[in-house]
């Protein structure tokens, strides 16, 4: 783990000899004006310092400035006399948050194959509008299932709204499996999308190539389904979704 030099939890003034300036006065200003501008007590900025702040007798203070904002700063001595003027002084602006950052949604399982021959939703997810706000936003699923210890039909596949990403085909097998996914947007109503299966820790032949053509400003259903000849053949165990932004 990695050492950090403590900041400095007050700011110090000195005079030109280099002594403290006690009760020295630190007039804030708007950038490039003598608009008075506020500093602060607090982090949270909620407390304003009086303006001009008052040095005390070491000639400190404590004073919190607005990220993102520039300062004229006026430093004087107790009896008003001119120490310094420092203009243009910018703080940087807080680190932005990704307008549409990673995000990781994990479902819990749900059986289906209670409707027979009927394709069942085993698992579900609402993928808000505009979460593929640009283009090359993209969205990743990963899901997981189990297969019925019998010879029956089973089919499980992958939704994006209509269109069909990853799809096992008919199997009869009995194992655990994982379907996986990525759609990547192109434009406002066009996505490329790909799509794989594993069957027992096997990555199948079953590669799903589309080209979803489903509108983004609105919410859209993400779903797996599930497919069988008879009653709970298939349980959904797992769904995770993970929103991803295109590097600037």
């Amino acid at each position: 783990m990695a050492g950090l030099v403590i900041p400095m939890p007050k700011a110090a003034f000195f005079d030109n000899d280099g002594n403290p300036l006690a009760g020295g006065l630190l007039y804030a200003y708007v950038a490039g004006t003598l608009t008075p501008k506020d500093t602060f007590t607090t982090s949270a900025l909620d407390v304003a310092n009086v303006n001009p702040v008052i040095l005390d007798s070491s000639g400190r203070a404590t004073i919190y400035l607005t990220l993102g904002e520039g300062y004229k700063f006026v430093l004087k001595t107790s009896a008003g006399v001119s120490v310094w003027t420092q203009d243009n002084v910018m703080v940087p602006a807080a680190a932005a948050t990704p307008a549409n950052p990673t995000e990781i949604v994990v479902h819990a399982g749900a059986t289906a194959g209670s409707g027979g021959i009927a394709e069942t939703t085993m698992q579900t997810y609402t993928l808000p509008g505009a979460t593929l706000a640009a283009n090359g936003n993209a969205v990743r699923v990963t899901a997981q299932f189990d297969l019925a210890a019998n010879g029956n039909n089973k089919q499980v596949r992958l939704y994006f709204g209509a269109t069909v990403i990853a799809d096992t085909g008919v199997v009869t097998v009995q194992t655990g499996g994982v379907v996986e996914a990525m759609v990547v947007r192109t434009g406002a109503a066009t996505q490329i999308a790909w799509g794989r299966v594993l069957l027992g820790g096997t990555v199948q032949a079953v590669v799903t190539l589309s080209a979803p053509t489903e509108t983004l400003t609105g919410d859209l259903i993400i779903k797996l389904t599930g497919e069988s000849a008879g009653a709970a053949d298939i349980s959904g165990q797992l769904m995770i979704v993970e929103t991803l932004k295109k590097a600037a």
